[in-house]
């Protein structure tokens, strides 16, 4: 056996070299098929590239004729300038390189040669090779090997404010709740060449109306002097105002006077703080006010510094405390007199209730409000007690600073719990007064009865159970209950 073993070892390598021998019709200059020419298939392919190439060119330039002739339609400016970017935008698409002229890559070469069972190159590869390849080991993992790259994220562009605010002080215009459309076609009629287009939406706000104009231009346009004029005649206004970011600063602990040199009070006035002010940040203020607190019992104020830009800390004449930027936090208020309910009260389109029975004020019997002699019930949890108790559990909270208001499902779940309460409550105010009408009074009852007769053998026993003190029979009655005790009878 042994020597069988060393018999067949060489014979593999032999084999091997004759399954791997080049035929014989290969080596013979001008033998077996014929080569094909590189300058043939060089020029081929660049005769279909140029073909391509020159189709490509003239759809391009139909197809940006095309365009021009579409863009000089547009006369109007806002039109012109829209049509000019998208031109642009056109120019740019036709112009940069396209991935369709980029030649192919060498993975699609390389896939193709994996999937043609003819290649040379795939019949040689083991099972090993395969394995080994990171494509196809990576297939069904979760992450791919070579994970594209995240672009950065554009910062958002800064929406442009064409808000435009007119002022109004009269009480009486601005409860007159003035429909938005009216407003707008006011202003249209009272500015020549304005139409509603212009003026897409308007708002009423804490101090009148807002006015959203289309774009910059119209913008401009209304706020020059003549037509401020005409805007404030329009709607019995007083002045018109643009939107304007301030940062307000409070400086607490400034004192409302101080000694001079020479020994007189001087008081601190809003010229001091704007010079003081200016001296330190280098920037003079938009506004220096007090705080509507006013001193506390020490004499210190707190006061408000505004400006258009953030600017350092800092503090005035020397005694107040460092500056601290206001972060105002939305309030929670309810609309008392209005809806009741917790919601913008400058939008508010609801019928005004009464603050504790919550009926109409329109249809409301006698006086509504505090002196309502109905029921109290909640507008908003339908419990019973007034819209104006605390800790509603209906309201809305404030959580890190944001207000929350409660979900559709939990003010649901509140108004039940709140009916039912309300229900339970009057039910059992009306079962007392019932029972307070109907029980007679009680009155106490004298005792004219007289002792019924006893057997002898009960008199012996009463005898024996009664103290000896008493000589004399004892009747009494309860004035609570309205029911007589029985008589004891202590001796005979």
């Amino acid at each position: 056996m042994p020597q069988q073993l060393y018999t067949r070892a060489p014979r593999r390598p032999q084999e091997d070299m004759q399954h791997y021998a080049p035929l014989l019709s290969s080596q013979i200059p001008g033998g077996g098929a014929p080569k094909p020419r590189v300058s043939d298939a060089v020029q081929r392919h660049i005769t279909e590239t140029q073909q391509i190439a020159q189709l490509r060119n003239t759809i391009t330039a139909a197809f940006a004729a095309a365009i021009d002739q579409h863009a000089q339609g547009y006369t109007n400016p806002q039109e012109t300038r829209i049509a000019e970017e998208l031109q642009q935008r056109v120019i740019h698409a036709l112009t940069s390189p396209s991935s369709t002229n980029s030649p192919p890559s060498s993975h699609w070469s390389s896939d193709a040669s994996h999937s043609n069972p003819k290649s040379p190159e795939s019949r040689r590869r083991s099972w090993a090779d395969v394995a080994r390849d990171p494509q196809i080991s990576n297939r069904g993992s979760s992450r791919p090997l070579n994970p594209a790259k995240i672009r950065p994220s554009q910062p958002a562009k800064l929406k442009e404010d064409v808000r435009i605010f007119i002022a109004i002080s009269n009480p009486e215009i601005r409860l007159q709740q003035l429909s938005p459309f009216a407003v707008r076609q006011a202003i249209c009629k009272s500015i020549a060449g304005t139409t509603l287009r212009d003026i897409p939406t308007a708002s009423p706000i804490n101090t009148g109306w807002a006015i959203t104009a289309a774009n910059q231009d119209i913008r401009g346009r209304l706020v020059t002097q003549e037509n401020q004029e005409l805007l404030v005649r329009a709607l019995g206004g007083d002045a018109v105002r643009t939107p304007e970011r301030w940062i307000n600063y409070a400086v607490q602990g400034v004192p409302s006077s101080f000694r001079t040199l020479y020994g007189t009070e001087l008081l601190t006035t809003t010229q001091l703080v704007e010079e003081k002010v200016c001296s330190q940040t280098g920037k003079q203020p938009v506004s220096c006010r007090t705080s509507r607190h006013g001193a506390n019992h020490n004499g210190l104020t707190t006061w408000i510094i505004s400006y258009k830009e953030p600017v350092r800390s800092f503090r005035l004449f020397g005694t107040s405390q460092f500056s601290k930027e206001i972060h105002k936090h939305p309030t929670i208020q309810r609309h008392n007199p209005g809806c009741q309910g917790y919601c913008n009260a400058a939008r508010c389109t609801q019928i005004a209730r009464c603050v504790h029975c919550v009926d109409r004020t329109d249809r409301h019997q006698g006086q509504y409000g505090d002196n309502c002699p109905h029921k109290a019930l909640c507008a908003n949890c339908h419990g019973p007690h007034p819209a104006s108790h605390t800790n509603c559990p209906a309201a809305p909270r404030r959580v890190n600073g944001h207000v929350v208001k409660p979900t559709k499902t939990e003010l649901k779940a509140i108004r039940r719990a709140g009916k039912i309460a309300q229900q339970h409550l009057y039910r059992t105010v009306e079962v007392a007064l019932g029972q307070a009408t109907l029980q007679p009074e009680a009155l106490p009852v004298e005792a004219t009865e007289t002792v019924p007769p006893h057997s002898p053998t009960q008199r012996q026993d009463e005898d024996r159970r009664a103290p000896p003190s008493s000589t004399t029979a004892s009747y009494a009655s309860s004035a609570t209950t309205g029911r007589e005790k029985r008589p004891s009878v202590n001796s005979l």
